[in-house]
């Protein structure tokens, strides 16, 4: 059970995450969510949070976005916390810094 606890009070904690959303160019943002967030959950917030920027998004759902991490498409039912543990993204983060987001279909 502490382990179980552990887990838990590890998802909770905050994470700043920058990312960049692709139109044609790179637009780099921040964000925090917690370390639980799932992919999907993040791009929505993300949606939300530059819909007033980029008017496209306002009528695309997160699922028209997706999340990008050097050569991977991450799916959306994985968390940070996942990414983390299975350190899928040290390597770009310390390089980097950055993750990603783009449209899944381009509107021109």
């Amino acid at each position: 059970m502490a382990c179980c606890a552990s887990k838990a009070k590890l998802k909770e904690e905050t994470l700043e995450v920058t990312y960049s959303y692709w139109d044609g160019s790179g637009h780099r943002r921040t964000i925090e969510v917690t370390k639980g967030t799932s992919i999907s959950k993040f791009l929505e917030a993300v949606r939300v949070s530059i819909a007033s920027d980029f008017h496209e998004l306002r009528a695309m759902g997160s699922d028209g976005l997706l999340y990008i991490k050097e050569d991977l498409i991450i799916p959306g039912h994985y968390s940070f916390y996942d990414l983390i543990v299975t350190k899928v993204q040290q390597r770009a983060v310390q390089r980097e810094g950055v993750w990603a987001c783009a449209p899944l279909i381009k509107q021109s």
